[in-house]
């Protein structure tokens, strides 16, 4: 599994209800995100992809998917800088792929 929800319990003192309202708030969201996020690289929209990946960060800390938090700040260097903007699409669909693998795992779990 990608995914630590040990953090999680830790911030939260193992509360269920806050445990189960940011598991709820990060599969309503990240679908959402995913979208965003290829639809941005799509039309080359560097600054708001910048924006959006450094905006899923906190999200991605709080769930405990470490190397999708990398591949975040990655994708926002990039996206600012002109020269290393043809890394983007494979880093944008490897953590595209990494979010979607994350929801199906929280749709399998009992929180």
């Amino acid at each position: 599994s990608a995914m630590d929800l040990s953090y999680l319990r830790t911030i939260s003192d193992d509360n269920p209800e806050f445990i189960k309202e940011m598991v709820t708030a990060f599969q309503e969201v990240m679908p959402k995100s995913i979208d965003e996020l290829k639809y941005l690289w799509r039309h080359k929209a560097w600054d708001a992809l910048a924006k959006a990946t450094h905006k899923m960060r906190p999200s991605l800390t709080m769930m405990g998917l470490p190397f999708a938090k990398e591949l975040s700040i990655q994708i926002e260097n990039n996206a600012k800088s002109q020269k290393n903007r043809k890394f983007i699409p494979d880093q944008v669909e490897d953590l595209c792929l990494m979010l979607e693998s994350a929801l199906a795992e929280l749709n399998q779990i009992k929180i």
